[in-house]
Protein backbone atom coordinates (compact mmCIF):
# COMPACT_ATOMS: atom_id res chain seq x y z
CA UNK A 1 0.00 0.00 0.00
CA UNK A 2 1.38 3.42 -0.98
CA UNK A 3 2.04 6.22 1.50
CA UNK A 4 -0.75 8.24 -0.15
CA UNK A 5 -3.22 5.37 0.32
CA UNK A 6 -2.37 5.17 4.01
CA UNK A 7 -2.98 8.90 4.40
CA UNK A 8 -6.33 8.53 2.62
CA UNK A 9 -7.32 5.92 5.21
CA UNK A 10 -6.46 8.32 8.04
CA UNK A 11 -8.52 11.09 6.47
CA UNK A 12 -11.39 8.63 6.08
CA UNK A 13 -11.17 7.52 9.71
CA UNK A 14 -11.33 11.17 10.76
CA UNK A 15 -14.96 11.26 9.62
CA UNK A 16 -15.91 8.38 11.96
CA UNK A 17 -16.04 9.89 15.42
CA UNK A 18 -15.85 6.72 17.52
CA UNK A 19 -13.09 5.13 15.43
CA UNK A 20 -11.16 8.40 15.55
CA UNK A 21 -11.42 8.60 19.35
CA UNK A 22 -10.26 5.00 19.82
CA UNK A 23 -7.25 5.40 17.52
CA UNK A 24 -6.20 8.69 19.14
CA UNK A 25 -6.40 6.98 22.54
CA UNK A 26 -4.25 4.09 21.30
CA UNK A 27 -1.72 6.50 19.75
CA UNK A 28 -1.41 8.33 23.06
CA UNK A 29 -0.98 5.09 24.99
CA UNK A 30 1.64 3.69 22.61
CA UNK A 31 3.56 6.96 22.39
CA UNK A 32 3.77 7.26 26.17
CA UNK A 33 4.44 3.64 27.05
CA UNK A 34 6.47 2.22 24.20
CA UNK A 35 8.58 4.83 22.42
CA UNK A 36 9.29 7.64 24.86
CA UNK A 37 12.90 8.13 23.74
CA UNK A 38 12.35 8.01 19.96
CA UNK A 39 11.76 11.59 18.79
CA UNK A 40 10.85 10.57 15.22
CA UNK A 41 8.19 8.14 16.43
CA UNK A 42 6.82 10.77 18.79
CA UNK A 43 6.58 13.32 15.98
CA UNK A 44 4.98 10.77 13.67
CA UNK A 45 2.30 10.02 16.22
CA UNK A 46 1.76 13.76 16.67
CA UNK A 47 1.34 14.14 12.90
CA UNK A 48 -1.19 11.30 12.73
CA UNK A 49 -3.15 12.93 15.54
CA UNK A 50 -3.15 16.25 13.68
CA UNK A 51 -4.75 14.55 10.68
CA UNK A 52 -7.33 12.74 12.78
CA UNK A 53 -8.17 15.93 14.67
CA UNK A 54 -8.27 18.02 11.48
CA UNK A 55 -5.61 20.43 12.68
CA UNK A 56 -2.94 19.82 10.03
CA UNK A 57 -3.96 22.49 7.50
CA UNK A 58 -3.21 25.39 9.82
CA UNK A 59 0.27 24.05 10.45
CA UNK A 60 1.37 23.45 6.85
CA UNK A 61 1.94 27.12 6.04
CA UNK A 62 3.70 27.59 9.38
CA UNK A 63 5.98 24.62 8.66
CA UNK A 64 6.84 25.96 5.21
CA UNK A 65 7.77 29.34 6.70
CA UNK A 66 10.11 27.60 9.16
CA UNK A 67 12.26 26.53 6.19
CA UNK A 68 12.34 29.85 4.37
CA UNK A 69 15.52 30.93 6.18
CA UNK A 70 18.54 28.94 7.38
CA UNK A 71 20.20 30.86 10.18
CA UNK A 72 23.97 30.83 9.61
CA UNK A 73 24.41 30.26 13.35
CA UNK A 74 23.07 26.73 12.84
CA UNK A 75 26.06 25.99 10.62
CA UNK A 76 28.55 26.96 13.32
CA UNK A 77 29.88 24.52 15.88
CA UNK A 78 32.54 26.04 18.11
CA UNK A 79 32.39 29.07 15.79
CA UNK A 80 33.49 26.95 12.81
CA UNK A 81 31.51 25.84 9.75
CA UNK A 82 32.56 22.46 8.38
CA UNK A 83 31.46 21.20 4.98
CA UNK A 84 32.10 17.69 3.66
CA UNK A 85 31.67 16.91 -0.04
CA UNK A 86 31.56 13.34 -1.33
CA UNK A 87 32.62 12.72 -4.94
CA UNK A 88 32.81 9.41 -6.83
CA UNK A 89 35.28 7.83 -9.24
CA UNK A 90 33.89 8.34 -12.72
CA UNK A 91 34.29 10.91 -15.52
CA UNK A 92 31.43 13.08 -14.27
CA UNK A 93 32.76 12.89 -10.70
CA UNK A 94 36.20 14.14 -11.71
CA UNK A 95 34.68 16.92 -13.80
CA UNK A 96 32.44 18.00 -10.92
CA UNK A 97 35.32 17.88 -8.44
CA UNK A 98 37.59 20.07 -10.57
CA UNK A 99 34.78 22.48 -11.40
CA UNK A 100 33.82 22.90 -7.73
CA UNK A 101 37.45 23.59 -6.78
CA UNK A 102 37.49 26.46 -9.27
CA UNK A 103 34.91 28.24 -7.10
CA UNK A 104 37.45 28.65 -4.26
CA UNK A 105 39.79 31.44 -5.39
CA UNK A 106 43.23 31.62 -3.75
CA UNK A 107 42.55 35.18 -2.61
CA UNK A 108 39.77 33.95 -0.35
CA UNK A 109 40.63 30.33 0.44
CA UNK A 110 43.75 28.42 1.42
CA UNK A 111 44.19 24.93 -0.01
CA UNK A 112 45.84 21.94 1.66
CA UNK A 113 46.36 18.63 -0.14
CA UNK A 114 46.20 15.74 2.31
CA UNK A 115 46.78 12.94 -0.16
CA UNK A 116 43.31 11.44 -0.44
CA UNK A 117 41.39 14.63 0.23
CA UNK A 118 41.62 18.40 -0.05
CA UNK A 119 41.02 20.87 2.80
CA UNK A 120 40.02 24.46 1.99
CA UNK A 121 39.84 27.17 4.66
CA UNK A 122 38.33 30.62 4.45
CA UNK A 123 40.91 33.40 4.91
CA UNK A 124 38.46 35.94 6.32
CA UNK A 125 34.97 36.16 7.78
CA UNK A 126 33.48 33.15 9.52
CA UNK A 127 35.99 30.30 9.84
CA UNK A 128 34.86 27.70 7.30
CA UNK A 129 36.52 24.41 6.44
CA UNK A 130 35.58 22.59 3.22
CA UNK A 131 36.77 18.97 2.87
CA UNK A 132 36.48 17.17 -0.48
CA UNK A 133 37.66 13.65 -1.20
CA UNK A 134 39.98 13.34 -4.21
CA UNK A 135 39.18 11.13 -7.18
CA UNK A 136 40.94 8.08 -8.59
CA UNK A 137 43.10 7.56 -5.51
CA UNK A 138 44.87 4.26 -4.89
CA UNK A 139 42.20 2.92 -2.54
CA UNK A 140 39.23 4.31 -4.48
CA UNK A 141 36.55 6.84 -3.60
CA UNK A 142 35.14 5.01 -0.58
CA UNK A 143 38.58 4.73 1.04
CA UNK A 144 39.30 8.39 0.35
CA UNK A 145 35.93 9.41 1.81
CA UNK A 146 36.40 7.29 4.92
CA UNK A 147 39.85 8.77 5.51
CA UNK A 148 38.48 12.30 5.05
CA UNK A 149 35.52 11.80 7.39
CA UNK A 150 37.76 10.20 10.02
CA UNK A 151 40.12 13.17 9.79
CA UNK A 152 37.24 15.61 10.30
CA UNK A 153 36.00 13.60 13.26
CA UNK A 154 39.44 13.55 14.86
CA UNK A 155 39.88 17.32 14.41
CA UNK A 156 36.81 18.11 16.52
CA UNK A 157 34.28 20.44 14.81
CA UNK A 158 31.29 18.53 13.45
CA UNK A 159 30.02 18.57 9.87
CA UNK A 160 27.07 20.95 9.42
CA UNK A 161 27.10 21.17 5.61
CA UNK A 162 27.01 17.88 3.67
CA UNK A 163 27.19 17.46 -0.10
CA UNK A 164 26.52 14.48 -2.32
CA UNK A 165 28.07 14.99 -5.77
CA UNK A 166 27.67 12.06 -8.10
CA UNK A 167 25.27 9.90 -10.06
CA UNK A 168 22.06 8.77 -8.40
CA UNK A 169 23.33 5.18 -8.08
CA UNK A 170 26.00 6.48 -5.68
CA UNK A 171 23.46 8.32 -3.53
CA UNK A 172 22.62 5.42 -1.15
CA UNK A 173 26.28 5.32 -0.11
CA UNK A 174 26.27 9.04 0.63
CA UNK A 175 22.99 8.89 2.54
CA UNK A 176 24.52 6.39 4.97
CA UNK A 177 27.25 8.92 5.76
CA UNK A 178 25.08 11.95 6.56
CA UNK A 179 25.90 12.94 10.16
CA UNK A 180 23.22 13.95 12.64
CA UNK A 181 24.96 17.32 12.92
CA UNK A 182 24.22 18.20 9.27
CA UNK A 183 22.01 21.31 9.10
CA UNK A 184 22.32 21.77 5.33
CA UNK A 185 22.28 18.83 2.92
CA UNK A 186 22.80 19.14 -0.81
CA UNK A 187 21.83 16.19 -3.00
CA UNK A 188 23.40 17.07 -6.33
CA UNK A 189 22.56 13.87 -8.18
CA UNK A 190 19.79 13.33 -10.71
CA UNK A 191 16.45 12.78 -8.99
CA UNK A 192 17.83 13.41 -5.50
CA UNK A 193 14.39 14.78 -4.60
CA UNK A 194 13.11 11.20 -4.36
CA UNK A 195 15.37 10.51 -1.37
CA UNK A 196 14.93 13.63 0.77
CA UNK A 197 12.88 11.76 3.35
CA UNK A 198 15.90 9.55 4.08
CA UNK A 199 17.86 12.65 5.11
CA UNK A 200 15.41 13.13 7.99
CA UNK A 201 16.67 9.90 9.50
CA UNK A 202 19.91 11.74 10.22
CA UNK A 203 18.42 15.14 11.11
CA UNK A 204 14.67 15.84 10.89
CA UNK A 205 15.33 19.59 10.80
CA UNK A 206 17.93 19.71 8.00
CA UNK A 207 17.50 22.16 5.13
CA UNK A 208 17.77 20.24 1.86
CA UNK A 209 18.34 21.19 -1.78
CA UNK A 210 17.83 18.60 -4.49
CA UNK A 211 16.49 18.24 -8.02
CA UNK A 212 13.58 16.33 -9.51
CA UNK A 213 15.43 15.73 -12.75
CA UNK A 214 19.02 16.16 -13.97
CA UNK A 215 21.69 17.31 -11.56
CA UNK A 216 24.33 19.48 -13.21
CA UNK A 217 27.58 21.15 -12.13
CA UNK A 218 26.34 24.18 -14.09
CA UNK A 219 23.72 24.60 -11.36
CA UNK A 220 25.26 22.84 -8.37
CA UNK A 221 28.48 24.85 -8.17
CA UNK A 222 27.05 28.38 -8.53
CA UNK A 223 24.40 27.55 -5.91
CA UNK A 224 26.91 26.08 -3.48
CA UNK A 225 29.41 28.89 -4.05
CA UNK A 226 26.78 31.51 -3.27
CA UNK A 227 25.72 29.66 -0.11
CA UNK A 228 29.34 29.21 1.01
CA UNK A 229 30.12 32.88 0.44
CA UNK A 230 27.08 33.96 2.44
CA UNK A 231 28.01 31.59 5.27
CA UNK A 232 31.53 33.04 5.40
CA UNK A 233 30.05 36.56 5.33
CA UNK A 234 27.80 35.60 8.28
CA UNK A 235 24.63 36.06 6.21
CA UNK A 236 21.56 33.88 6.73
CA UNK A 237 20.25 31.86 3.77
CA UNK A 238 16.90 33.34 2.77
CA UNK A 239 15.78 30.73 0.26
CA UNK A 240 13.07 32.91 -1.30
CA UNK A 241 15.60 35.66 -2.03
CA UNK A 242 18.29 33.21 -3.12
CA UNK A 243 15.97 31.37 -5.49
CA UNK A 244 14.96 34.67 -7.05
CA UNK A 245 18.66 35.51 -7.45
CA UNK A 246 19.43 32.14 -9.08
CA UNK A 247 16.39 32.36 -11.34
CA UNK A 248 17.75 35.63 -12.71
CA UNK A 249 21.35 34.35 -12.85
CA UNK A 250 20.74 31.27 -14.98
CA UNK A 251 20.02 32.87 -18.33
CA UNK A 252 20.84 30.23 -20.95
CA UNK A 253 18.21 27.78 -22.14
CA UNK A 254 20.09 24.81 -20.63
CA UNK A 255 20.69 26.32 -17.20
CA UNK A 256 17.15 27.66 -16.96
CA UNK A 257 15.77 24.21 -17.74
CA UNK A 258 18.09 22.47 -15.27
CA UNK A 259 17.43 24.99 -12.50
CA UNK A 260 13.64 24.81 -12.88
CA UNK A 261 13.78 21.26 -11.45
CA UNK A 262 15.76 22.24 -8.33
CA UNK A 263 13.78 22.45 -5.09
CA UNK A 264 14.63 24.86 -2.24
CA UNK A 265 14.25 23.74 1.40
CA UNK A 266 10.84 25.36 1.93
CA UNK A 267 9.15 23.90 -1.16
CA UNK A 268 9.00 20.15 -0.62
CA UNK A 269 5.27 19.93 -1.23
CA UNK A 270 5.52 16.19 -1.87
CA UNK A 271 6.84 15.62 1.65
CA UNK A 272 5.10 18.45 3.51
CA UNK A 273 3.33 15.88 5.69
CA UNK A 274 6.71 14.45 6.71
CA UNK A 275 7.90 17.98 7.47
CA UNK A 276 4.87 18.47 9.70
CA UNK A 277 5.44 15.18 11.49
CA UNK A 278 9.14 15.70 12.11
CA UNK A 279 8.80 19.30 13.24
CA UNK A 280 5.77 19.08 15.48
Amino acid sequence: MSFGSKLAILFGIRERKRAREIIIQRIDEYAVNEQKSDVLIQRMFAGFKDILQDSIQGLLKEIESMYEVLDVARLKIRDTIVQAGLFYDDIDGLSSFNNYLSFFPEADWSKEDRGNHVVLRSKSGNPMIVCLNKLNTEGGDMTAQNEMLSSIDAAGPEITSFLHRGHSYHLPKSLKRIPTSAQFVYLGSCGGYNDVVKVFQANPDAHIISTRNIGSKLINDPILSKINNQAVANQNMNWIELWDHFDKSFTSKNTKEFFSAYIPPHKYIGVIFIREIFNY
